[in-house]
């Protein structure tokens, strides 16, 4: 099947440890062994601006894609890129939606947003009324490092290892700590609170 009149436009930004630069790259090649024809943006090039605009004129744009909704306050005057265009930003989010709230109420309506947890997605649903799409895409992998270990569970020294950034909750702390003494009471009252009621 070819899509070779189809363009899919990737946004490349920043993200904190570049991994989402690998993302993209790897979404590139998968796109285009389905047929579309991709061109990548990238926000941090001092060019961008010419070169989504050539894009624009050249090609038929099919959507756009970024990770984390970078690239969604782009606009043509007082108007969203993708509401003037009519053509889907699609957003895929790998954090959770609450770190990309000000991205997301930017109102714009030719977008999708996904969300790689369920519970992401009822966030979304119950806090950000935005008329939007949003659905659930698990995270996946490079399809080329995909290997299956020769080792069975019983010889395997770690059972699961989850990767994540880990700050040392005491430096967190002496940011309300440093504050006026009733606030942080209030403070160490509300985190009280929410590490023993964990569904609030």
């Amino acid at each position: 099947m070819s899509h070779q009149n189809k363009t899919i436009v990737l946004y490349n930004g920043q993200s904190q440890y570049g991994v989402l630069r690998y993302f993209i790259q790897d979404l590139a090649v998968s796109f285009q062994q389905l047929g579309f024809e991709v061109k990548i943006i990238d926000l941090l090039a001092s060019s961008w601006i010419a070169e989504l605009e050539r894009v624009l004129k050249e090609k038929e744009v099919f959507f756009f894609l970024s990770m984390n909704a970078m690239g969604i306050d782009i606009k043509v005057g007082d108007k969203s890129l993708y509401d003037h265009l009519n053509i889907p930003l699609f957003a895929f989010l790998v954090d959770h939606p609450m770190y990309h709230i000000n991205r997301l109420n930017q109102g714009v309506k030719n977008l999708i947003v996904s969300t790689v947890d369920q519970t992401h997605l009822s966030f979304l649903r119950t806090f950000l009324n935005g008329v939007y799409s949003k659905v659930f895409i698990p995270h996946g992998s490079s399809y080329n490092e995909v290997s299956v270990s020769s080792k069975t569970m019983e010889e395997r020294k770690v059972d699961i290892l989850f990767v994540g950034t880990f700050t040392n909750p005491d430096h967190f702390r002496k940011q309300w700590t440093d504050c006026d003494k009733y606030i942080s009471k209030l403070f160490d009252a509300i985190m009280e609170k929410y590490l023993y009621n964990p569904w609030c």
